[in-house]
């Protein structure tokens, strides 16, 4: 909650930056004119088109619930949404913020107990039962549950009704996020421009930017992995699957895309404008550790030891660093939140 409300704070305060040059400015506007193409945009498109499949999918297994085919087909639908959902997840701005997206398909861990309810009411197919259903019922992380933990409870037709209706909400979510973004990447386009709707600055955006960076990495380094070690299984993500490493390289490589990216991203901007080399060399070395650091786990967080736990932590707690301190620094920003603060 508490990151949603300082997001909507973000776009709404006056920029917490000294004025940028003109020079570097124009730059600003050419990086963040990048960014809201791809990856921003694209990883959200990308994201609306594989949850898209997520309804049919269930529908299929519904139709067969004991054929291990369709099963198999429905957890890769599944997967493909969840892991295109990551990189997402770190940026939790403008639409996503506002429509509380991440609250809608990404709460954790599911309750089971809730879900069952959910069932036992005929959610599924009674729009009066759905509205009532609460968020730790809803979302990736009950779909998990149902296709992963309880798949027998699906030959059940009320169960297999609340898989399908879950899949229909995180699909039309997906959607409606999508049409609102290509509203909002435009406008992050123009940024700068006189008529600017949601920056004058594009500076004050880049700064924004880096803002969500360092509570993107914080999340992941202290919730993520740094509670591991103190949750019960169910709570550790991915864990019913065994996809929790892929979940958490998804979500790198789209902070990565932002760090370096193709055109050299951020680093590239702190290079170029702003004289700093060594840190641009410290950004991709960081990005490049941490990537390194998520592939040495195993495939089921669960199972990971506290040193290799501890090597993820530290890996991403650099990149955090650098971004708190002399990336910041070098832009003259103010760092408006902090993820670890709480929710």
């Amino acid at each position: 909650m508490k990151r949603l409300l300082l997001i909507a704070a973000l776009l709404a305060a006056p920029p917490a930056m000294a004025a940028a040059t003109a020079e570097q400015e124009a730059a600003a506007e050419r990086l963040l004119s990048g960014w809201a193409t791809s990856p921003l945009l694209a990883s959200i498109e990308r994201f609306a088109s594989r949850s898209a499949a997520l309804e049919p999918a269930f529908e299929s297994l519904c139709a067969k619930p004991a054929d291990a085919k369709r099963l198999a087909g429905a957890r890769a639908a599944w997967q493909s949404a969840y892991l295109a959902w990551m990189p997402v997840s770190s940026f939790n701005w403008g639409p996503t913020a506002l429509r509380r997206t991440g609250r809608q398909l990404a709460f954790r861990p599911a309750r089971a107990e809730l879900i069952t309810a959910a069932i036992t009411a005929d959610a599924g197919r009674k729009a009066d039962e759905w509205d009532k259903v609460g968020v730790p019922a809803k979302g990736f992380a009950a779909i998990e549950a149902l296709l992963y933990k309880q798949p027998k409870s699906l030959a059940e037709p009320a169960a297999c009704a609340y898989l399908v209706r879950l899949g229909k909400e995180a699909g039309d979510e997906a959607k409606g996020l999508a049409a609102d973004w290509r509203t909002f990447a435009d406008e992050l386009k123009h940024a700068g421009e006189p008529r600017a709707k949601a920056y004058p600055k594009a500076s004050a955006a880049v700064g924004d930017v880096v803002n969500l960076l360092i509570a993107a990495t914080t999340e992941l380094g202290e919730k993520t992995f740094g509670k591991i070690a103190k949750q019960k299984t169910d709570s550790v993500l991915g864990a019913a699957s065994g996809n929790g490493r892929a979940l958490v390289a998804a979500q790198w490589q789209g902070l990565a895309e932002v760090v370096i990216g193709k055109d050299g991203g951020l680093a590239a901007y702190l290079d170029t404008q702003y004289e700093k080399p060594v840190l641009a060399r410290q950004l991709r070395d960081a990005i490049a550790g941490g990537k390194g650091a998520i592939a040495a786990l195993p495939a089921n967080l669960a199972a990971a030891r506290p040193a290799q736990l501890d090597k993820a932590r530290a890996a991403v707690a650099r990149l955090q660093d650098l971004l708190e301190n002399p990336a910041a620094q070098a832009l003259d920003l103010t760092v408006s939140f902090n993820e670890a603060d709480g929710d």
